[in-house]
């Protein structure tokens, strides 16, 4: 029976010793697992620490791109003002400058028909004061004529004289409106009112210079609010196309 005991309880050791032998086996499989799961725990915490940085970064970056885009459509809404004020004040300055312009055409053409008036005024007082200068001429000439026919024809009898003296004296009375004096007051009148045309032209023709030179000035006026609204258009369209 002693044997028999010993002998199960042999078996029983050895049974024992298999189990724990098994035991410690899946213990150290377990520790394995373990410092697996905690290498992989810190594996993840630190994949967890470095998302939470890459998403504060995303989140810095966003607000500093949010607060890039505001300051953007804030620029690019004060430039399309801006553009929109320069635009309105450039139409204005050119209804501004084409009405300036049309009345300068207006004043031009008045000036042009002033001088045309004064051109032909002038013209005739010349010719009027040329047929006048040769009117006194020919008057000079024919009186010195008649003075030397009446020393020839004076007659010798006291009633023939008295008849030529009285013909004279009807003849003096009909050219007293012919006279070289009348004729001479008249080619100064005439030459004074000549001198008054000729100042009345030049007078025009200031005028005229005067208003082709502004007209050139709103011209160049013209091209130059052109100019610079096109400028400010161009400059509003890149920063909108950036």
């Amino acid at each position: 029976d002693l044997i028999t005991e010993k002998d199960e309880l042999k078996v029983v050791i050895a049974a024992e010793r298999s189990s724990l032998s098994e035991s410690n086996k899946k213990l150290e499989i377990m520790k394995t697992t373990i410092a697996n799961l905690e290498s992989r725990i810190k594996d993840v915490e630190q994949q967890l620490t470095e998302a939470h940085q890459v998403t504060e970064k995303l989140r810095s970056e966003r607000q500093e791109l949010e607060s890039t885009f505001l300051e953007t459509e804030r620029s690019l809404r004060r430039a399309a003002d801006e553009a929109t004020v320069q635009a309105s004040q450039a139409a204005l300055e050119r209804a501004r400058a084409q009405h300036d312009r049309l009345r300068i055409e207006r004043e031009l053409e008045e000036t042009r028909d002033k001088l045309n008036t004064v051109t032909e005024t002038n013209a005739q007082l010349e010719m009027e004061v040329a047929r006048n200068v040769a009117l006194q001429v020919e008057n000079k000439i024919v009186a010195v004529h008649e003075g030397l026919v009446s020393e020839e024809d004076r007659p010798t009898s006291p009633d023939q004289g008295i008849d030529s003296d009285r013909l004279s004296s009807l003849e003096q009375n009909d050219a007293v409106a012919l006279s070289p004096r009348s004729l001479y007051e008249e080619n100064v009148t005439l030459k004074q009112k000549l001198a008054r045309t000729k100042a009345t032209l030049a007078d025009t023709l200031a005028q005229l210079n005067a208003a082709n030179m502004r007209k050139r000035s709103v011209q160049r006026a013209i091209c130059r609010e052109i100019h610079k609204t096109q400028g400010v258009l161009r400059k509003a369209r890149d920063q909108l196309e950036n």
